[in-house]
């Protein structure tokens, strides 16, 4: 689609649900013809519809369109999960129409070398783009909204959450927990060693203040990731000796910090703490 038929300007706030969208599962699609325009899509299960219907009225009144479509099932998560399986997913799409806004930001959002060519990775037999995070990205709490509705999960249990962050590297993830912690919500790496790969989980005293800004204008089908039926506070701890060495034992015998907060009922960062010697490190075992 031209250029010329879209000379619209997006509002601040339609920026940052935009950045938002595009840390998660936004796509902004490569321009087909030299001249053209990259437009926006973003495509969830037809359960998470309120999601695409929020962004799209929140987009107003730039043109788009949310329309039915369906796409072969793959084995996410799996080895060769670009082969398909029998059948199709049924989805609902946002499609928003192409404009140069989303032609600069297209190409702040995915790598190309020193020529200004597409760095692409291959996936099985076809070739992606590789989505990067734009160094000049400001972080507010909208932007982290939209990002934790279509990318974010919640461990009600650990009273944690997290921000699925495998597709970017480990430099990118380091600069999302700085940007994250600008509206105060603070963040760390994690490993998962069943999957091999690096997400970002909050520490516990930034839970309940993420689930508050999670609460803000949220549509209903994401009302499962505020939850908080199960959710009980923590017991206030105070550590002494005898509760350190036990920790610290317990550490030596490669338990998890998390496993180690949750039989002991106490705050996750305080394990934390021991294991990477901010803590009690005047202890020795």
């Amino acid at each position: 689609m031209k250029t010329k038929h879209h000379t619209y300007e997006f509002t601040d706030r339609q920026k940052e649900i935009i950045n938002g969208c595009l840390l998660g599962d936004g796509t902004l699609i490569r321009p087909k013809r030299s001249g053209w325009d990259s437009n926006f899509t973003e495509t969830h299960s037809t359960s998470q519809a309120s999601l695409l219907e929020w962004i799209q009225k929140a987009m107003k009144p730039f043109p788009s369109n949310l329309r039915d479509t369906k796409a072969r099932k793959v084995n996410f998560g799996r080895e060769n999960y670009n082969v398909g399986l029998k059948g199709f997913d049924y989805k609902k799409e946002l499609y928003i129409n192409a404009c140069p806004y989303f032609t600069e930001l297209e190409k702040k959002w995915y790598q190309r070398d020193s020529n200004d060519n597409y760095v692409f990775k291959q996936v099985g037999s076809r070739l992606w783009r590789i989505k990067v995070v734009p160094k000049d990205l400001i972080m507010t709490p909208t932007t982290m909204r939209l990002w934790f509705w279509g990318d974010g999960y919640t461990n009600i249990k650990e009273r944690k959450a997290g921000f699925c962050t495998q597709s970017f590297t480990n430099d990118e993830q380091d600069f999302l927990i700085e940007k994250l912690k600008s509206i105060d919500i603070f963040t760390y790496r994690y490993y998962d060693k069943t999957r091999s790969i690096y997400t970002l989980k909050t520490h516990a005293k930034s839970f309940m203040p993420l689930i508050e800004m999670l609460k803000q204008e949220l549509p209903k089908s994401m009302e499962y990731k505020v939850d908080l039926s199960n959710y009980t506070s923590p017991k206030p701890t105070i550590l002494n000796e005898e509760l350190v060495i036990k920790i610290k034992q317990q550490l030596q015998n490669k338990e998890s910090p998390a496993k180690i907060a949750r039989d002991l009922s106490i705050a996750h960062y305080l394990v934390r703490n021991i294991k990477d010697n901010r803590a009690w490190n005047h202890i020795k075992i």
